[in-house]
């Protein structure tokens, strides 16, 4: 307040920080308008008492309340508030990638298990022309599980030749190490989707929902189905043209509509079409085409609301959003990210638990911990030891502030010690004592060397042993009561 009434001056140190806005500083009433320090904790736990967003916080203060460094302030309250950052809402999708489409059929496949009136069903098929097959894999069969799986796609790679490229989720049949052996072994590479992202496999979903719509149409009263009608529904699926393209999957694959109820047009199309093989290729560019059209307008689609997130690292903290269970969109769990893989996709271990998962980074917020003064510091380096009596090597620091009591009791050669050998010892210095004193002794316990009358340095006790494995563990600050060792009986010489 003198400041403001009689000017600054810059030799005073409190109040540098607010140089630069002197000329906007008032006094009214005798009340300051700047706050102080002490006082800017409980005003940001007051700001922060609803527990809005860091722009609702800023606006608040603005009308009330100021100090150099405010924004950062705010922002670094918001950030360590633990009960924020679980309610936080959901991210923004991120930007599509761009997509390849296959050039040839059934050179990138899909493939996805789902389940239909109680009964577990596989549906594999083709990205370019949309020919997918339906497999019963009834639960407890051989046809179940790992195996049932690889019995499958050996039935399509029969048909219809070894891919490319398969497309997955993560479920246990496809992460499964006889499946990764089965598709390593022909050359497959096998394409994982991240967990609760079902646009990473796109294609598999929308068959999906075509194969219930198919199942359940044909399903009779008593709820088995009807495998004539089943058929006829296939086939009508198979022939009926792409509305991008108007070429249907039998077209794309064969050059030629199948034989269905509708005989009579496969006849037609054999006498006005004679040579199959160009109209292989047509409908090939047409349907490549049409994807490129279609991808393109589906990822300006998806574009529209996205926002890029900075990537994340090896060995950042991050918070994880659940996706299932009683707390869906709330961001319960902390992790490790372990592995950056392609996609926006993260190897992260849950923490407590140990688990390893894969995330699309749009579930992934990433946070630094707190850490303390005693985390940052650097760790002591320990002093050489000798392997055999383990006693610190080249010391000549002064003894360790932690009392001792150390006798010898054996002399180097084996012999001894006499009776009237003095028992060196450090004692513990007076707290009271000068700041510089204390300063200069090491906390790592230093044991005497002991002499023998002759002159020899004996061999050092099992006390001094004893001693030693304590050193590592003795930390800078810390007081440790060692109790007195008692004198040993001196041996009697023959």
């Amino acid at each position: 307040m003198t400041a403001i009434s009689e000017g600054f001056v810059d030799d005073n140190p409190s109040i540098s920080s607010l140089m630069r806005y002197k000329d906007s500083l008032y006094i009214l009433d005798g009340v300051r308008v700047v706050v102080p320090s002490s006082l800017r904790p409980s005003i940001l736990e007051g700001l922060h008492s609803a527990h809005q967003g860091v722009s609702a916080m800023e606006l608040r203060a603005q009308a009330i309340v100021f100090w150099p460094g405010i924004t950062n302030d705010i922002q670094s309250t918001r950030t360590k508030c633990r009960e924020c950052n679980r309610n936080a809402p959901s991210q923004a999708p991120l930007p599509t990638e761009p997509a390849f489409p296959p050039c040839t059929p059934f050179e990138k496949i899909f493939t996805d298990f789902f389940e239909f009136s109680g009964h577990h069903n596989l549906i594999v098929g083709d990205r370019l022309s949309g020919w997918s097959e339906i497999f019963s894999t009834p639960s407890g069969s051989p046809h179940s599980g790992a195996r049932g799986l690889i019995a499958c796609l050996r039935s399509f790679f029969t048909s219809f030749g070894v891919p490319e490229e398969l497309s997955s989720d993560r479920g246990p049949e496809f992460t499964a190490s006889a499946t990764g052996e089965f598709l390593q072994h022909w050359g497959v590479r096998h394409r994982l989707s991240s967990a609760y992202h079902p646009q990473s496999n796109g294609c598999a979903e929308v068959a999906v929902k075509s194969a219930k719509r198919l199942l359940r149409c044909n399903v009779g009263p008593t709820g088995t189905l009807n495998n004539d009608r089943q058929l006829h529904a296939m086939l009508q699926l198979r022939n009926t043209p792409n509305p991008d393209c108007n070429v249907s999957p039998a077209q794309i694959i064969f050059g030629c509509p199948i034989r269905d109820v509708f005989s009579f047009t496969n006849r037609l199309e054999k006498f006005s079409n004679p040579s199959i093989n160009p109209l292989w290729r047509e409908a090939w560019a047409l349907k490549e085409a049409a994807l490129r059209t279609r991808y393109t307008r589906t990822a300006e689609t998806l574009n529209e609301h996205v926002k890029a997130l900075p990537p994340l690292s090896p060995g950042d903290r991050c918070f994880e959003q659940n996706q299932t269970g009683n707390a869906p969109k709330k961001w319960d769990r902390t992790g490790l990210v372990t592995e950056v893989l392609d996609h926006n996709q993260y190897i992260v271990k849950i923490d407590g638990s140990g688990r390893v998962t894969r995330r699309n980074r749009r579930f992934l917020r990433a946070f630094k911990p707190a850490t303390t003064a005693t985390e940052r510091a650097p760790p002591r380096p320990h002093p050489p030891f000798n392997r055999r009596h383990q006693i610190p090597l080249h010391i000549s620091h002064p003894p360790s502030p932690i009392a001792t009591h150390v006798a010898s009791d054996v002399t180097q050669e084996g012999t001894p010690c006499p009776p009237s050998a003095p028992f060196p010892e450090t004692v513990i210095p007076d707290p009271s004592s000068s700041s510089s004193t204390m300063s200069e002794a090491p906390t790592t316990p230093v044991v005497p060397e002991v002499t023998t009358p002759t002159g020899q340095e004996a061999a050092p006790s099992r006390t001094h042993r004893a001693l030693q494995h304590l050193m590592p563990h003795n930390k800078p600050g810390l007081k440790e009561t060692v109790t007195p060792q008692r004198r040993r009986k001196p041996l009697e010489r023959p």
